[in-house]
């Protein structure tokens, strides 16, 4: 299962996981919330945060080459515009994460990250250590500013496995 707000005025997109995520959650949230946007609110994200903080098991399914490679086909459809290069776009948005909590899950996590992943991660150092809270994150970004707009009502979205 998952949750998210935007903030389109910031250009922020945070999805919070939860409980299993077994297969490829975090690409299939992606389409099903951008399809859920107007070009402009497309356009508005520059940055995406996945917070996987309360999810309690992670598997290996769908972490290859082909799945990504399809995953990209389908999300560069969704921002087609006449006058805007999507695929620049695209490659220009920056990606953070906010680690599992539960250290089996994380290692799971890292592992999917090394298969799927063209790109290096993007993950701002507090202290030397990664950020261990979606607060932290945010300070790391200089996006603080968000953290009271939290409290409100996020939308809901479901995982493959709810």
């Amino acid at each position: 299962m998952y949750s998210y707000k935007t903030f389109f005025d910031e250009g922020v997109l945070i999805t919070k996981f939860c409980g299993e995520y077994i297969a490829d959650e975090g690409d299939k949230s992606l389409l099903a919330i951008t399809k859920s946007m107007g070009m402009d609110e497309r356009y508005a994200i520059k940055t995406v945060i996945w917070d996987l903080q309360d999810v309690t098991a992670m598997t290996m399914v769908n972490t290859d080459v082909a799945r990504v490679a399809h995953f990209e086909k389908e999300v560069l459809k969704l921002f087609k515009h006449p006058s805007k290069d999507a695929a620049e776009h695209l490659k220009a948005i920056e990606v953070y994460h906010v680690q599992p909590g539960s250290s089996a899950v994380d290692d799971i996590f890292r592992e999917r990250l090394a298969r799927v992943s063209n790109a290096p991660r993007k993950l701002p150092l507090i202290d030397g250590n990664e950020p261990r809270d979606l607060s932290e994150l945010l300070e790391s970004l200089d996006l603080l500013k968000l953290l009271p707009l939290l409290a409100g009502e996020w939308q809901k979205g479901k995982s493959s496995a709810g």
